[in-house]
Formats: structure tokens, sequence, C-alpha cells
């Protein structure tokens, strides 16, 4: 074993996994954290940012595990090919003992680029199988790029220490926290992982970025072209709407499987009244941070 693939090794050790699903899961995490770097080696983070629920898991410690990367650019760029990058991506991850096969499914008049990198090569070497060990286990990761998203998100840069010391540009929390709510408010199948991720976001004491929420709503949705603004009202009753629309059952399933044991006891303990309260809770959590607000600001006065 080189000493890359040792990197690696040790890497997956830190995981702690004790059984086939968490190790697999572990190395589709650690080479998602490879591509980033080396992403970050190129031109990439010129004009685009690392966003959705892998960036909550990678760059904030969201507690769960998330399967592909997802970006969009900072100026509109409908031009965007994955070619080079995938290419390049290809070449630098070869030391560490993969052997990519990249295709990009993009058309050029898609806005948003869908490519997708698959290896059987680091399975192979680090004896990991996945969770059905009947199976051939290949790592698969998709990676989507919104040529042209909405406006209005907050761009900040975080640093990512593994495999190399790089630097990613990504979105701050509230605009994150926006981006989720337009997901579980507007994505056409419900998705557990959506409702997962607004709840751990609910406990970090922040309100979404309410610009970038209503440019997306009034880009894509039910609510597109109606003018939406966003604010803390308009969401809670959204979001309470939504909530007594769910198949509760389907959205436990969808979230199962990525979260640890402990938590999935959690997961199997939801039900509407659970959610509901955590539309309390959020509204709470404002009343809250208004109060703080104000009294730093008599004290700064």
């Amino acid at each position: 074993m080189n000493k890359n693939i040792d990197i690696i090794a040790n890497r997956l050790a830190v995981y702690n996994p004790d059984t086939n699903e968490i190790r697999f899961q572990a190395i589709q995490e650690i080479t998602q954290e490879i591509i980033l770097a080396s992403l970050a080696e190129t031109s990439f983070f010129n004009n685009a940012i690392f966003i959705g629920g892998t960036a909550l898991r990678i760059l904030y410690g969201l507690d769960r595990y998330s399967e592909d990367l997802d970006f969009h650019v900072v100026k509109k760029d409908t031009g965007f090919q994955w070619k080079s990058y995938l290419a390049m991506v290809k070449e630098k991850t070869i030391p560490y003992g993969y052997y990519l096969k990249t295709e990009d499914k993009s058309k050029p008049a898609d806005i948003e680029k869908r490519a997708y990198i698959t290896d059987k090569s680091i399975c192979q070497k680090l004896k990991v199988n996945g969770p059905d060990e009947n199976a051939t286990t290949e790592v698969s990761i998709k990676l989507e790029y919104n040529s042209d998203p909405p406006t209005g998100c907050k761009i900040i840069t975080r640093t990512l220490n593994y495999p190399i010391s790089c630097v990613i540009k990504t979105m701050d929390l509230p605009s994150l926290f926006a981006g989720k709510c337009h997901a579980l408010l507007c994505r056409n199948r419900e998705k557990g992982r959506d409702w997962y991720d607004f709840l751990w976001l609910n406990t970090k004491n922040i309100e979404p970025n309410y610009n970038y929420l209503s440019s997306a709503l009034n880009r894509r949705g039910p609510w597109e072209g109606r003018g939406i603004k966003a604010d803390r009202n308009w969401l809670e009753k959204a979001v309470s709407a939504k909530i007594n629309t769910l198949n509760i059952d389907a959205i436990k399933r969808d979230v199962i499987g990525f979260v640890s044991n402990l938590q999935k006891e959690n997961v199997a303990r939801w039900n509407k009244d659970i959610l509901l309260s955590s539309v309390d809770t959020f509204h709470k959590n404002c009343l809250k941070r208004d109060k703080e607000k104000s009294r730093d600001d008599d004290f700064g006065r």
C-alpha cells in the first residue's frame, strides 16, 4: 500500500466503522473530500460555490451522511462544461489509488450540469464491502452544477484540511438554511433528509437568508413568478402547511439509511406533531434572538 492510500486507510479508521454500511459510507465521504480538494487545485472555485447537504456535512458538521456534491455559480455561466475539470480530478486522484470513471451527462441547454464519478479500485484495495456483499462495491458520486441559480446568498470561504489544506467557497449557514427551506417546500418528491437538515439547522440559532429564499421561491416551484417576499411569518405558515401534507413514513424511510443508530431511534419517533413543534421552536428561537439583538443594540448606544 503506498503512502497516499495509507492516508485514506488512516482516515477510514477515524470513523471507527462497525458495519459494512458505515464503512462504505465513510469511503464515499473520504472520496468526496478528495474530489473537492482536487477541484480546489484547479480554477473551479473561481466561479463556483459548494452547497447542499454534503456542504453542511463536510464543512459544518451535519450529523448525517450525504451522497452528492452540489455547486452553483457565483456569476451566471450557462456555458460551463465538466469535461476539463473531470479530467483534472481523474489525474489528481491517481496517487491516492483511484482509477476514476467519469461521465458528463450535461446537455448544452441544461441549467443544471450533471456529471458522475465512479470507482471500484479503492474499495478493492481497502477491502471495503458495500451494504450488499453480493454486489460489486463501487464508489459513486453525482456532481451537480447550477449554472443560473437564485441570487442573494452570502458567499464565504472555509478551509478543508483533508487530504490537503485548501480553500473552498461556500455559503454561510443562513443561506444554506434558506436553500434547505426551498428544497423541503418545493422539491417534487418528499425527502426526509431535507427535514432532518431543517431540524439540525434549527438548533443553530440562525434564521434563513430571506432574500435568497425569496429569489429561489420565485425562480422554481409552486410559487414561481408570484413575487413572493419571504419572511419569518411566511416561512412558518408555509412549513406548517407542508408538514400537514407529508407522508411521515415515507420521509422516515428516506433518511434512515443516512444516520447513526442513535439518530435512527430519533427518526423512528418522528410524527407530524414533532415536526410542527420544530416550527414553534424556530419561532421561539427567533424571538430570543430578537431580544438579544435589541439588548446588544441598547448596550452599544
